[in-house]
């Protein structure tokens, strides 16, 4: 017969029961009476036989009532009284004093660090006790066991659900972790605040650390915004322990005074075109996300214009989470608004003292096809118009081994039609502007854009006689790609259309340049009427959208690869040029990514300054010195450290010279200066350090 498995719901609530038993029995704390010693058993025995979600909510309220009766057996040491775990109940508070940070250096676990962990230490300390009294056959544990294994199973079923151990690739499989991490702090708020001033403050009282970047999703109106920053903020910098030195107390709001900053993060999300014909012809393509960031982008310049005091710790806007069927052009008008913007001068907060906020913008870390991830690389920079400091997070399409990712692949690619239509005509206006000759590549684009363009356009045309869309060739397309940076709602009405449509089109623009210019990227203020009839079909024509969303599989030929490695070469050291940042993420990347080696990674395509010889032909010649840096990403998903991200590549450097001839042997001295480099790279990318340039 077929057995049921368990949510981890139930799994979780059953650990809980085990644990909460045999902590009592570790500490000598069930009742020394049989008969009362035999109820708890009982009740154990009862809570393990509990076989469905909804049977387990109804054993909730008790099993809290058993836990609060425990915990508040112990002491508080906070200074509200709060007891986050009742196995650290009777543990004494370690000491504190002003030595435990300038020897940071020189003392294995400081007492301070051991206070910060302290609120989520339970945990290990029940787990030492539990091994304590195992290995030592304490008769106090023998009869339990089973219930010892069977915890340790369940703890490490969750540990596997909330680090991202599987073999899976690819950015969704990575969402599904990072999607549980806050559901189980949902409820219990004074638990969220815990991690949260765990979290910066440990960070804060590292003397190795002289900026801390924290991203917080912004907020849909001022209020919530301040509220949200000036509560994080405070978590940073009070403390919550009774005894607390109040020399301390200024000194970690002086850290945090010179070190932290905040950055708000704007999730990505797709929005699939729907079936309903009248809404879509009436609202651009991802409406709803451009909407959201257009009142977000609304609640920080109100916010700013309330509490310049508190939002003055906001330094950069980010673009992050899963990019496809989500491109910049999403964000591009909001964000140059943010970039615009300016603090009102007032005598408390002088205009001067706000500089612009700096950006970064997640491109090509997931992609179906690499000329998809650099194009949205090739975006994000002009049309949220990136400048020097600005920075790109993962951009691995920029990096990635072209040749190893198709041959995988077997060079097919799958992807909706609008994407492939969109990415041959990028690919053909990059070869004309780097002058790549390549006439195989231009005669198979110029094939595959008559075909998906007639799919798309041609055959969904409205009933306009002579219309301009017949006499589109690929360059043509090109130029209506470069109006995608501008605000859709310009270009509602159709170019086409009688009643002097595209001459009302020219009269907005001329208006709104003056108004808000920043809903018309520079360079695209005078478009011709072909362009801007393409660019309101792409958004408002219900038809073309629709056929656009249909997948299909492309063969990509040997001259198309060679084509898309020399614009990804070329778009590499334009970046490095242009001073634009690229923040590398080595396990996330290994673990979301399809390469399987640590030295396969785009950092050394970025930056190897220092790592080869300079007659050495891997050095100098080929590689662009991007000012590229080495990040945790989700340190808590990954189970990672950025002390462990700098060891594994360096390791990993290390362990190739073993399968090396003498003459291509990496010396450790070079290893360690490459690093060092990219330390200083890191440094240099951080936005509180810009700002006080």
């Amino acid at each position: 017969a077929a057995v049921k498995a368990e949510s981890l719901y139930l799994l979780t609530y059953k650990a809980a029961c085990i644990r909460y038993y045999l902590y009592r029995k570790l500490t000598g704390t069930l009742p020394t009476e049989k008969e009362k010693k035999s109820e708890y058993r009982e009740w154990l025995q009862t809570q393990m036989c509990i076989s469905s979600d909804d049977e387990c909510d109804l054993y909730i309220a008790d099993f809290s009532n058993k836990v609060y009766a425990l915990a508040n057996e112990c002491v508080s040491e906070f200074e509200d009284g709060f007891i986050p775990d009742y196995a650290i109940g009777d543990e004494p508070l370690p000491p504190m004093d002003n030595k435990d940070r300038p020897y940071y250096g020189s003392i294995a676990v400081r007492n301070y660090e051991r206070r910060l962990f302290r609120p989520l230490s339970g945990e290990q300390r029940f787990l030492y006790l539990l091994f304590k009294a195992v290995f030592s056959s304490d008769p106090l544990i023998q009869d339990d066991l089973d219930l010892v294994y069977a915890y340790l199973l369940i703890y490490c079923r969750l540990r596997g659900e909330m680090v991202q151990v599987n073999d899976r690739v690819g950015f969704s499989n990575f969402q599904k972790y990072q999607a549980r991490k806050d559901s189980f702090l949902e409820d219990y708020p004074q638990y969220a605040n815990l991690c949260t001033r765990v979290a910066q403050q440990l960070v804060l009282a590292n003397p190795q650390v002289v900026s801390f970047e924290v991203r917080a999703v912004p907020a849909n109106t001022a209020d919530e915004l301040i509220c949200k920053i000036d509560n994080l903020y405070t978590r940073a910098t009070e403390y919550i322990y009774k005894d607390e030195k109040s020399s301390l107390k200024e000194e970690n709001k002086e850290n945090a005074e010179r070190k932290l900053h905040y950055v708000l993060s704007f999730p990505k999300e797709r929005q699939l075109i729907s079936t309903d014909e009248l809404w879509e012809s009436q609202h651009p393509r991802n409406s709803k996300l451009r909407e959201k960031t257009k009142q977000r982008t609304e609640a920080f310049i109100g916010a700013m214009q309330i509490r310049h005091d508190i939002m003055c710790h906001i330094t950069g806007i980010d673009a992050c989470s899963e990019e496809i069927d989500c491109r910049p052009e999403v964000f591009s008008c909001q964000f140059r608004r943010l970039r615009q913007f300016r603090a009102p001068h007032t005598s408390v907060s002088p205009q001067s003292s706000y500089p612009p906020l700096r950006m970064t913008y997640h491109a090509g870390e997931d992609f179906l096809d690499p000329v998809d991830g650099l194009r949205a690389i090739s975006e994000a920079l002009r049309f949220c118009e990136m400048a020097g400091g600005d920075r790109l997070g993962h951009a691995m399409a920029l990096g990635v081994d072209l040749e190893d990712w198709y041959k995988v692949k077997e060079y097919h690619v799958l992807l909706r039609k609008q994407a492939i239509l969109d990415n041959l005509v990028w690919l053909y206006g990059q070869m004309h502007r780097y002058d790549i000759q390549n006439p195989k590549a231009e005669d198979y684009i110029q094939k595959h854009f008559k075909k998906y363009f007639t799919e798309i356009y041609t055959r969904n045309l409205p009933p306009i006689k002579n219309s301009l869309l017949y006499s589109v060739d690929v360059m043509d397309y090109y130029s209506s790609l470069q109006l995608r940076g501008n605000d859709p709602y310009l270009y509602r009405l159709n170019p086409e259309m009688g009643d002097g449509g595209f001459e009302a089109l020219e009269e907005e623009i001329r208006k709104e340049i003056t108004i808000n210019p920043w809903k018309i990227l520079k360079g695209t203020e005078q478009y011709d009427q072909l362009s801007t009839t393409l660019y309101h079909y792409y958004h408002f024509n219900y038809a073309m959208k629709h056929s656009s969303d249909e997948i299909d599989e492309l063969t990509i030929p040997r001259c198309i690869v060679q084509t898309v490695c020399m614009v990804q070469e070329k778009m590499r050291y334009e970046i490095s040029r242009r001073n634009i940042g690229v923040e590398c993420n080595l396990s996330s990347n290994f673990l979301i990514g399809t390469f399987k080696d640590y030295l396969k990674h785009p950092i050394f395509r970025f930056n190897d300054e220092n790592l080869y010889p300079i007659y050495d032909s891997r050095s100098q010649e080929r590689n662009p010195r991007i000012l590229a840096s080495i990040n945790t990403d989700d340190l808590g998903i990954f189970g990672t450290s950025l002390e462990n991200e700098y060891a594994l590549v360096a390791c990993a450097l290390e362990e190739n010279n073993a399968y090396c001839t003498e003459d291509q042997i990496i010396l450790p001295d070079n290893i360690y200066k490459w690093l060092d480099n990219i330390r200083q790279n890191g440094l240099d990318q951080s936005f509180i350090h810009i700002a006080h340039l």
